[in-house]
């Protein structure tokens, strides 16, 4: 594998994190999955019937993949000349386990 793409992959780690913390609280998924009709459909739809949940979560995972992909893109020619610190592929994806950890605290916390 090219250089540079081992050294883009703690900028893809640390921009995944980042955007899947904002297209989760903004709930902007790229599809939604109906899961008692089987059906996917485009950007964030309602449940199709009632008693039906409509699935989220499979959107924002290629919603963060996608954008990922294109910060770490962008991201490519200033990496040329130098590697990024390794730390950034581990500590921000931390932080936002943290960030979730607080943001669901009343799911966690006994009532």
């Amino acid at each position: 594998m090219n250089n540079e793409m081992t050294r883009v992959f703690p900028i893809y780690a640390a921009a995944f994190a980042i955007i899947y913390v904002i297209v989760e609280q903004q709930n902007l998924p790229l599809f939604t999955y109906h899961p008692r009709q089987g059906q996917f459909g485009w950007l964030r739809e309602l449940s199709a019937a009632p008693n039906a949940p409509a699935m989220h979560w499979f959107g924002w995972i290629f919603t963060s993949l996608i954008g990922a992909g294109v910060v770490s893109l962008a991201a490519l020619p200033l990496v040329k000349g130098r590697e990024p610190p390794a730390w950034i592929g581990w500590a921000i994806p931390l932080a936002v386990m943290i960030v979730f950890v607080f943001l669901f605290r009343n799911f966690f916390l006994p009532r």
